[in-house]
């Protein structure tokens, strides 16, 4: 009797748990777009499919969802120089000062006779590829024996490991409708990934990854150990969702004789959101209050080269951005003017940032051989134009910007253009005012979240925002930004855009207030930063599988 319980018992949770220890493996053909597709068809929720090592030029992407596709691997930058040495490219004994490392990597992570590539930040073209000779205090020798573009005396090099699985972009498609390269869709039952490849853009021109949403019980999409060039035509990441883990991924700006890519590693938009998407209406998640992990759109310990706007935070996006390193690198947002609704809010902190300001005014040109030697042109700071939402901003170790090239620059800058700008939904905000101020605050502006749910804005009398709520949501309740505890204090700055195309336009110094809509120095009360690494990071899966049953019994007749 014991016996058939227990059989009972073996086949009951077999078929209850099966389809986890069932899960399979599927070896795409070749790394062709169309084998790979095909692999995916063939696969089932929780399986896994292997693109091949080698290189191929897609001209068309690929869908999938709850399936784990992996290349044979990305190689990834993992250190970078102090920037002041100046190499000529050619064969032969090179050496270059570490200056740094990758998240993840330090000088363990080198070993002589290992082959890596060096090449100038922003300027792939320009590579040299050869063996490790030694590696001792920090310097680097290499016997280069391969070459890209010749060119002499360049500064800022970055060193990398080796691609396996490459990806050529070639997709012609919209830069802001796609299609992506690679679209994928949350799975209700399983963590979607892609890991372990690296995708080069040549001629493609839209996203290379979008993250679609699928429903208030979808799992996170996990994107990790990849390296990807932008050339600037559009986002690596566009995610209609805000949550998912992105690490340990490399994101280079690829310009070679421009100054900074332009677009994103990670955008982050839901314009028209579903339900459980519209943040603006939900209350705010902020670190430990993510209690699932799954409220916030995670990019944590990657490192991002030559991006003049690296994250771009949008309608309804909760962000958190931590331990990355910004090798001349910016994080962006926007407000409800472009977009109908603006970001909800971000979480930048335990970041690393790296600039070198040259002091060589006047030769910054679009030259080769000047683009390359020259300051890179970080213009908005590291978080710049934040036009929208709020933010905690902390424990972050970021050098000064300041170059002889482009003076001096704010760390963080502040922005309400619905104060100047006649569009979106809240077209020329407070203008006609009597009073400066007279009409704070704008909606969803910086500083803003929600609170209490009034959403207790002055709203001008123009027969339209006269509610709570103006022409597309919840307008929003005081909901200062914090900065704290950084390597320095950071240098904050309220921009006003001009020209106005607003009659009698009111200024942002009367709608961001120190000690009342931001505090710089500092913390946030009651808050603290939710656990690193994120638990996806290490193997865990969200989506829970039904607890085994107890108190089973058979009887025989």
């Amino acid at each position: 009797m014991t016996n058939i319980k227990w059989l009972l018992c073996v086949l009951f949770l077999t078929a209850l748990f099966g389809r986890e220890a069932k899960a399979n493996t599927y070896t795409a053909a070749s790394c062709n777009t169309s084998d790979v597709q095909s692999a995916i068809n063939s696969a089932a929720g929780g399986d896994t499919v292997i693109i091949p090592a080698g290189t191929c030029t897609w001209t068309s992407g690929v869908s999938f969802s709850g399936i784990n596709v992996k290349g044979q691997g990305s190689g990834r930058i993992i250190a970078y120089d102090n920037g002041s040495e100046s190499l000529n490219v050619a064969t032969g004994t090179q050496t270059l000062t570490i200056a740094g490392y990758s998240p993840g990597f330090s000088a363990a992570s080198i070993t002589n006779g290992e082959t890596l590539q060096v090449f100038p930040t922003n300027a792939e073209a320009y590579w040299m590829q050869g063996t490790v000779t030694s590696l001792v205090s920090g310097v680097l020798t290499m016997n280069i024996t391969s070459i890209g573009t010749a060119v002499t005396g360049v500064h800022r090099w970055n060193i990398a490991t080796i691609s396996s699985t490459v990806i050529v972009n070639n997709q012609a498609s919209d830069p802001n409708a796609g299609p992506p390269l690679f679209n994928i869709t949350e799975s209700t039952t399983v963590n979607t990934s892609l890991s372990g490849i690296r995708v080069t853009q040549n001629t493609g021109t839209g996203p290379t990854i979008f993250m679609n949403y699928v429903s208030a019980s979808g799992q996170a999409i996990l994107i990790h150990d990849n390296w990807f060039d932008l050339t600037g035509n559009a986002s690596v990441i566009d995610a209609a969702t805000s949550r998912g883990v992105i690490w340990n991924n490399s994101f280079t700006g690829n310009t070679a004789n421009t100054q900074m890519v332009n677009s994103a590693a990670l955008g982050c938009k839901m314009d028209s959101p579903a339900s459980g998407q519209n943040a603006w209406i939900l209350p705010s998640y902020w670190g430990s209050l993510d209690t699932t992990g799954l409220y916030n759109i995670y990019f944590e310990t990657n490192d991002v080269h030559a991006i003049q706007n690296a994250a771009n935070s949008d309608s309804n996006c909760r962000m958190v951005w931590r331990y990355n390193l910004m090798d001349h690198a910016e994080h962006g947002s926007h407000g409800a003017d472009s977009s109908n609704y603006g970001q909800r809010y971000f979480e930048f902190y335990d970041n690393t940032g790296v600039f070198y300001g040259y002091s060589t005014p006047g030769s910054c040109t679009d030259n080769e051989t000047d683009i390359l030697n020259c300051t890179l042109n970080m213009a908005n700071g590291w978080s710049g134009g934040v036009r929208g939402g709020t933010f905690v901003w902390h424990d972050n170790t970021l050098p000064a910007i300041s170059s002889g090239d482009y003076g001096t620059r704010p760390d963080i800058e502040l922005e309400v253009q619905n104060l100047a700008y006649n569009r979106g939904p809240n077209p020329c905000w407070g203008a006609g005012y009597t009073t400066h101020g007279q009409y704070y605050y704008a909606p969803r502006q910086v500083g803003t979240g929600r609170v209490t749910g009034t959403g207790t804005a002055n709203y001008p009398p123009d027969g339209v925002n006269n509610s709570s709520t103006d022409s597309i949501t919840y307008v929003g309740d005081s909901e200062p930004i914090y900065i704290w505890n950084n390597s320095r204090t950071q240098t904050l700055n309220l921009l006003d855009s001009t020209p106005s195309a607003c009659t009698n336009n009111d200024l942002i110094a009367y709608y961001a207030v120190s000690g009342r809509d931001y505090f710089n120095g500092t913390a946030k009360p009651s808050y603290t930063p939710y656990t690193y690494p994120h638990p996806l990071t290490l193997g865990q899966t969200s989506g829970n599988p039904p607890a085994p049953p107890t108190g089973l019994t058979a009887s025989v007749q």
